[in-house]
């Protein structure tokens, strides 16, 4: 009695000690893990801004030095500057009152990144203009060539070439107190003296506007956003220190807490010796349980997933009890499971010995898995075979009952394995044609081949019935209120329902029934165009089309037999379509021009427009994509792009349509950047006919 109650008590004691000692070393454990945790996110945050003002600085001499740059370069340097400075303010190490030393310095950083992407954007208004014009000169000095004017061709290359190199080099002694300028001849023909117009005046822009983008860029290379994060980064340090210590003092009296209780426990270990070996054995147990289906012996799915990540080419075969459920039903599950341990082991004796051979698994009440590595289904479907006519030719003989079972066995090497085989097995299932199946991938796409047949079908027979039609959704001119243009957009009607491109344009791009919807779009446009002779109707068209030559002279021909309208009719080319071929997009654009038809660049902005295309192609109109436009009064960096296009759009003299508009707060700052037009529903959907008073 007296033992049992020493036994309890110190068993008491040692709960105590080993549950205070836990609780301490969680403590200590949670603020040690906390405080390295929240020092190393914080220097992280930190070192990701400074790698991201470097990045940033090369990203801006990069599209400083090359002509043709993408800015996305620059806007995601940008984004990821913004983003990691949100995320150092949010670090956790803040909260604690021994860093708000840190909040001035950080208050300081943040007014210096929004002096960066102020100058930034600045930097590419200036950089974009300026290019675009030195591309102007090039193109220019290239026709005094032509036109067999040596002089004029010396002095323009002497001074594009000093404008290439106050740019290139950051001087501008090169274009100061020089004359940059060409003289005009009023003997030159009139072609001519347009030409050297055309290139006093971009030498004008250049020289006005150089020394503005070189103070921008030295702005950008010496802003102070790096020094200020190591700044930062020093004051953090002295900081920690004096967090460390304290954590190395606690550390200490832990240690001695720990040591102690160790001590005690020791001896307290030696006496409960025969309880641990008693415990070691049921852990094993259950270790072996988690592994193993107990019926059979076999590993188990927790088994298989793990050690089919430790081959290099896994290959799978499924088998399947048929009708099993109904065995157990009639039998009993007594005889259903002596069923199962005799069906493992003719299957383990059947491929123990295959070199290939991993191991077989029971995954499910029915199921049995073979793991192979390296093995191709070739021979996977011999061995599935074999088994597949072992099983079905054996007599089970069960507490005096004769079983006759079959298989159905699905083979896969396609990850997920196991996921895949069972998709087979109900297919092989559902068929009931054969007992074997190898999963193939064309069996999930199936339905998708399907549904795509049913699309092609649809727009055959709508072509073939006349119900794909023109829907007209109006241009509205922001400075009379009037509509002007309307943009003809590709609708099918059945019955009453109007079906969208989205159900079926993508699909039927693939096929020859794209171009006669573009076809058929155009003639109704001009059918329609003839009876509203003050409106101009816009057109969708792919760069697919333009490379198409069959399909261009048919649509050259419908310009051509109707010429009383062929000056209303506008075509629309995606600005985030690649441009292979430019010398062949332009013929396009010069014969749409002798009929008297306007080119629109659509979705522009959407790609983070390529600018170069529009030193080469003689664009009218660019219509602004709806990404931009729809967000400009609540996300100031769309605004500002939006701004940096109109200021390129003017400097190129094209007119700007806006999409999407779809409320009057985005109009009111429409009408504040001089933008000409407009379109969205505000004004009106899409309708079957055009609607010509809002």
């Amino acid at each position: 009695m007296i033992d049992s109650f020493k036994r309890n008590l110190s068993f008491i004691f040692i709960i105590f000690i080993g549950l205070s000692t836990i609780a301490s070393f969680a403590i200590f454990y949670a603020k040690q893990k906390h405080f390295s945790f929240t020092q190393k996110e914080f220097l992280l945050r930190l070192d990701s801004l400074e790698i991201d003002a470097y990045k940033l600085k090369f990203a801006v001499l990069q599209n400083y030095i090359y002509t043709y740059n993408n800015n996305d370069h620059i806007a995601i340097q940008l984004n990821k500057l913004e983003n990691d400075y949100k995320q150092l303010t949010k670090s956790d190490i803040l909260l604690n009152r021994n860093y708000n030393i840190l909040q001035k310095e950080i208050e300081l950083l943040k007014n210096e990144i929004e002096q960066t992407f102020h100058l930034v954007e600045h930097y590419l208004m200036y950089n974009a203009s300026i290019k675009n014009s030195l591309l102007f000169l090039t193109n220019y000095q290239n026709q005094f060539i032509q036109w067999h004017k040596p002089k004029l061709q010396q002095q323009s290359l002497e001074i594009l070439q000093s404008f290439f190199f106050a740019k290139r080099i950051s001087d501008l002694s090169y274009i100061t107190n020089k004359n940059y300028k060409l003289k005009n001849d009023p003997n030159y023909p009139k072609k001519l003296q347009k030409i050297i117009d055309l290139f006093n005046l971009h030498t004008t822009y250049i020289a006005k506007h150089l020394p503005k983008l070189l103070e921008f860029k030295q702005k950008i290379e010496n802003n102070s956003i790096i020094s200020l994060v190591e700044s930062i980064k020093r004051k953090f340090k002295r900081v920690t220190l004096k967090d460390i210590t304290i954590l190395n003092r606690f550390t200490l009296i832990l240690l001695m807490i720990f040591s102690a209780t160790f001590l005690y426990l020791i001896i307290i270990l030696i006496r409960y010796k025969k309880e641990h070996t008693s415990l070691l054995k049921t852990t094993n147990s259950l270790q072996y349980s988690l592994t193993h289906d107990i019926l059979t012996g076999l590993k188990n799915r927790n088994a298989f997933e793990k050690e089919k990540n430790s081959i290099s080419s896994p290959l799978i075969i499924l088998i399947n009890i048929d009708r099993f459920k109904d065995i157990n039903d009639v039998f009993g599950t007594q005889v259903g499971d002596t069923l199962l341990k005799q069906i493992a082991s003719i299957i383990q004796k059947e491929v123990a010995l295959h070199k290939k051979y991993i191991d077989t698994y029971r995954i499910g009440g029915d199921e049995f898995c073979l793991l192979y590595n390296m093995l191709d289904t070739k021979e996977a479907f011999y061995i599935a075979n074999k088994i597949e006519k072992l099983i079905s030719h054996t007599n089970f003989h069960i507490d005096y009952n004769e079983l006759n079972v079959s298989v159905t066995i699905s083979i896969s090497d396609k990850t997920p394995l196991l996921e895949n085989a069972d998709l087979a097995l109900k297919f092989i299932k559902q068929q009931r044609t054969q007992k074997i199946i190898i999963y193939n991938k064309e069996l999930k796409l199936h339905q998708q081949a399907k549904n795509n047949i049913e699309t092609i079908k649809m727009v055959k027979q709508a072509l073939k019935e006349d119900r794909v039609v023109p829907f007209f959704q109006p241009i509205v001119n922001l400075k009379t209120g009037e509509v002007e243009k309307f943009e003809a957009l590709v609708r099918i009607v059945k019955d009453d329902q109007v079906i969208s491109p989205y159900h079926f344009l993508n699909i039927a791009r693939r096929t020859h029934l794209y171009f006669e919807i573009t076809y058929t779009m155009l003639k109704k446009s001009f059918q329609i165009a003839t009876q509203y002779p003050k409106y101009r109707f816009s057109i969708n068209l792919s760069i697919a089309d333009i490379d198409n030559d069959e399909f261009v002279k048919s649509l050259f021909s419908l310009f051509q037999n109707n010429l009383s309208v062929a000056n209303q009719i506008d075509i629309e080319l995606l600005e985030t379509e690649e441009l292979y071929d430019i010398q062949k997009v332009q013929s396009f654009i010069n014969q749409l021009h002798s009929f008297g038809s306007l080119v629109l660049i659509d979705d522009f902005g959407s790609g983070y427009s390529n600018f170069a295309y529009f030193a080469d192609l003689e664009i009218d109109i660019i219509k602004i994509d709806g990404s931009i436009i729809q967000e400009i009064t609540t996300n100031k960096r769309k605004l500002h792009m939006l701004k940096s296009i109109v200021m390129f759009a003017k400097s190129m003299n094209l007119k700007i349509v806006a999409e999407f508009v779809d409320n009057k707060d985005i109009v009111t700052i429409l009408k504040e950047l001089d933008i000409d037009f407009a379109q969205g529903y505000l004004y009106s959907p899409p309708t079957k006919k055009p609607i010509t008073i809002l």
